[in-house]
């Protein structure tokens, strides 16, 4: 009678990956990264104390007046004319951001810097292909951002943001050295005909390998972002996250705080991390080679980023595809992707659709890896 061990057998899969000593480096090397983008991402090499300067104009509205201060403090190329007037350095970034340089500083004024922005929105429209009901969807969420914007000093936010990001371009890298020998390992050591031999050398052992390589890397994002989060709040604290993306992205029509941005996020890292993981299987187990599928994953991501800058906005469906994949998406880049999925009547933005497009698209590439398993794996039926 067979007797199923699929407990043990996840047990010494997950024991393997964590006695990999380029996994076990690649971990550590990139945690200690993790920690130092909480202080680097959210100060910006600015102290605590010189920081609170740039604070005090947060609450006020982008209105005519703060508009007018900050003409007033910049000089002719857009820079604040001396340190006394420091918190005006941001906004002045900003309207220079819409505007651009060389603009009659007398044009100036808040409804100006709102017309613009809406010029810039709408000119996206047209070289993004958005259809009639995207235009309708984007429009109907500007209405619901609150005019004029309040102004917030983002430096601490939006360091939230950019090291969440940065945790995802740290887990393609992991995910690529860590996985890379979890099916080759048995071709190299020639162990591939004692498994056939073995009454559980058939789906438990294949899926014993995918949900061991899953969870370890699911643990290691988890770790990442936690660790992450959790030196900001004890460092910077998490004030002023309720902020609106715009004091930042002004092109942004996502009605969305800095927070709720976060959260997003968040949500998308853990799907991404989940189908990159049954990616790296996948090739681990097709390429039955380590450095092979190590350069694949690795590879790949940097192929794609060069694609996806490569490929004009005007092949949509391709360049949503490839702009779409986890390493390119995955980033605060994504408010300014306006294009989305159409699904029962719903415009879905990006990061409305891919979480679960993630989820199924790993899930459909665990169960392909199956049949190649059994095809070309295992021949005690």
């Amino acid at each position: 009678m067979k007797k199923h061990c699929f407990g043990a057998l996840f047990r010494f899969e997950l024991l393997k990956i964590l006695k990999n000593k380029v996994a076990v480096a690649t971990f550590f090397i990139f945690f200690a990264f993790s920690l130092l983008m909480g202080e680097q991402e959210v100060s910006g090499n600015i102290d605590s104390k010189e920081m609170q300067k740039y604070e005090v104009l947060d609450g006020r509205k982008i209105d005519n007046a703060l508009v007018g201060e900050t003409l007033a403090a910049m000089d002719e190329f857009g820079k604040i004319r001396n340190g006394e007037s420091a918190a005006y350095g941001p906004i002045a970034d900003w309207i220079v951001d819409i505007v651009g340089y060389g603009t009659d500083g007398n044009e100036i004024t808040a409804d100006y810097l709102y017309e613009r922005r809406q010029t810039a929105i709408e000119e996206g429209y047209e070289e993004m292909g958005l259809s009639g009901a995207e235009i309708e969807y984007w429009q109907a969420r500007e209405n619901r951002i609150d005019k004029p914007l309040e102004w917030k000093y983002y430096m601490k936010q939006w360091g939230v943001i950019e090291g969440m990001s940065n945790v995802m371009i740290i887990m393609i890298m992991v995910i690529g050295l860590s996985l890379s020998h979890a099916f080759a390992m048995e071709t190299q050591r020639k162990t591939d005909p004692v498994i056939r031999s073995c009454v559980n050398g058939n789906k438990e052992l294949y899926f014993a390998k995918i949900l061991a390589g899953c969870a370890y890397c699911m643990a290691v994002v988890s770790i990442y972002l936690f660790s992450f989060l959790l030196y900001v709040k004890l460092r910077w604290g998490f004030d002023g996250m309720d902020a609106c993306i715009q004091i930042v992205m002004p092109y942004a029509q996502a009605d969305l705080s800095i927070g709720q941005l976060a959260l997003r996020l968040a949500v998308m890292l853990f799907a991404a991390t989940f189908l990159l993981s049954a990616a790296a299987l996948l090739v681990s187990e097709l390429t039955r080679n380590g450095i092979a599928s190590m350069g694949i994953m690795i590879g790949g991501y940097f192929g794609l980023f060069a694609l996806g800058t490569a490929i004009p906005l005007q092949a949509r469906i391709l360049s949503q595809i490839v702009n779409w994949m986890p390493g390119m998406l995955v980033s605060s880049k994504m408010v300014y992707d306006l294009r989305t999925v159409r699904i029962a009547g719903k415009c879905l933005p990006a990061w409305q659709f891919a979480p679960g497009a993630y989820m199924i698209a790993g899930v459909l590439i665990l169960a392909a890896g199956y049949g190649f398993y059994r095809k070309y794996e295992i021949k005690n039926q």
